[in-house]
Parts: structure tokens; sequence; C-alpha cells
């Protein structure tokens, strides 16, 4: 069944945690120097976040939520499926990397900390912002824009549909639309 961690995690270099169905909350921090994978799983991460030298595999539509600070996400192994959710109530940095699907939720700027490349769907939720500093953001398919997206001296590129009941914000930089545009 389901686990919750009343405190810290750590997962040793050479370790590997399975996560099928089962979720995994951590309420402390959680520290990755092993591996993770995740198939339909949640792995909820509400303390702060480090995977540097480990390896997080999605091979299935599994979830990783995080709310605390993320230092990195190691190898982040998601080729057509899972989710990485910044969703930690006040602002949190978004670590450069690759994602399968994106979502920018629970409250706050989330902050671009490098480049970010979304190879499926952008979500960013109601009273969140997405602060794009002065990195690039791809988006190779839907963008849900309900909350703000801030574009200043960089490239925002949506290659897919694009749904903004929110606001995208250009004070300099490019906004490239190549897909369906719904901005209504």
């Amino acid at each position: 069944g389901a686990v919750t961690v009343a405190g810290a995690l750590g997962i040793d270099a050479g370790v590997t945690i399975a996560m099928g169905i089962n979720n995994l909350t951590v309420t402390g921090s959680t520290t990755i120097p092993g591996a993770v994978t995740i198939t339909t799983a949640t792995l909820d991460a509400n303390g702060t976040f480090d995977a540097t030298g480990g390896t997080i595999t999605f091979t299935e539509a599994g979830n990783l939520n995080l709310a605390g600070t993320v230092t990195d996400l190691g190898t982040l192994t998601s080729v057509g499926f899972g989710t990485v959710t910044y969703d930690g109530a006040g602002d949190q940095g978004i670590v450069e990397d690759t994602y399968y699907r994106l979502t920018a939720g629970g409250g706050g700027i989330k902050t671009l900390g490098g480049n970010v490349t979304v190879t499926n769907d952008l979500t960013i939720d109601t009273d969140v912002t997405i602060a794009m500093d002065s990195y690039d953001l791809t988006v190779t398919g839907a963008a849900n824009i309900v909350g703000t997206l801030t574009v200043a001296a960089n490239i925002l590129t949506l290659n897919g549909a694009s749904d903004v009941d929110g606001t995208i914000t250009v004070s300099a930089g490019t906004l490239d639309a190549n897909g369906t545009f719904d901005a209504t």
C-alpha cells in the first residue's frame, strides 16, 4: 500500500526503489543519489529535493510532486510518460531539464533555473506565475495556461495547441506560437 515517510528519505547510490502502483509521500527532505522508478504511482516530496547523481525514471503515467526547494532531478528519464509538478504554495525554482509533462501548481512564482523543454504538455494553474527569467521555454505538446507566464529577454516556443485563459506577458523577448493559439 501507500507509504508515508514522516521525516527525511535518502536513497543511496546503487539502490533502486521501484514504485508500481503504491504512492510514496515524504514530509521531510528527499535525497536520491540512487534510483527511483515510477510506474503509475506518485512520489510526493514535500521537503527539499535533491537527486544529484541519481536517476528518476517514469515507465508509465506516474507523478513526481515537488513542494519544496529542488536542487537537481538527476537523470530524468520520461520517454512518453510521467508528470513533474512543482506544487509548493510559495515561490519555487524549476530546474533546467527536459520534462515529458510539466505542471506549475500550488501558488507563487515558479522561476526557470535554466532552459526548460517540455516534450508533451505544460499546465500553469490559477494563482501561479512561471517567470522565465533569462531562459528559454519550449513546449512541444499542448499548453494550458490558466495562471501567468512572463517572457523577458528570452524565447517562449509553443509548438502544440495553446489554450490561454490566463496571461502571457512579453516585456522583451519572443513568443513563437506554431500551433493553434486560443487566448479567449
